[in-house]
């Protein structure tokens, strides 16, 4: 049976952490460079924590017979003050666990999120994967997604003179921020 999404609450963290590891897990398998560092868990927790019940985000949650079985992270975004369209959605992540995959619990969460969006005045959806997920493109493909831009990455060797240690990623809201004023100051 698949079951309604609702929005996760505090009392799901413990699960939650549990699928963004199973998410992690999967996608470092589709890119070594994605592993994860000592205490990553925690900080994804914590940032989960601050973004419950706020405006401009939204986590739902599928239930299973035996506990959680996915959830859905996305937000609500305003675009730079150069574009005619004010807002933009996007749905950061995504995870079914693999034993309950192909039930519709991906869709209905997906759905879930569209109405929300839709609620909030967003006509523009965009949803953040991995490109060498097959099965992830062919779920966002279904849905009606199409290929919009297209992010290229390079890996730099280490200076030998840099510190070993990497610096703290900032949290994905700052990157795509970072791209957005990066690109209207081009403009």
């Amino acid at each position: 049976m698949v079951s309604q999404p609702r929005p996760a609450t505090h009392q799901d963290l413990p699960a939650l952490r549990t699928l963004w590891l199973e998410f992690m897990d999967h996608h470092e398998v589709l890119d070594p460079t994605l592993t994860r560092r000592r205490g990553a868990d925690d900080a994804w927790v914590a940032r989960i924590k601050s973004i419950l019940n706020t405006p401009d985000h939204l986590l739902l949650v599928c239930d299973g017979p035996d506990g959680l079985v996915g959830y859905l992270k996305a937000t609500n975004r305003e675009y730079p003050p150069i574009f005619e369209e004010e807002r933009l959605g996007v749905i950061q992540e995504l995870i079914v666990t693999e034993a309950h995959r192909r039930q519709g619990h991906g869709r209905r969460l997906y759905h879930a999120a569209e109405s929300w969006f839709r609620h909030h005045g967003v006509t523009r959806l965009e949803a953040c994967i991995d490109t060498r997920n097959q099965s992830s493109r062919a779920f966002w493909a279904h849905l009606g997604y199409v290929r919009d831009t297209e992010t290229l990455l390079k890996q730099v060797p280490r200076s030998s003179s840099t510190q070993q240690e990497r610096p703290a990623a900032p949290p994905p809201d700052a990157v795509i921020w970072a791209r957005w004023a990066k690109e209207s100051r081009a403009a």
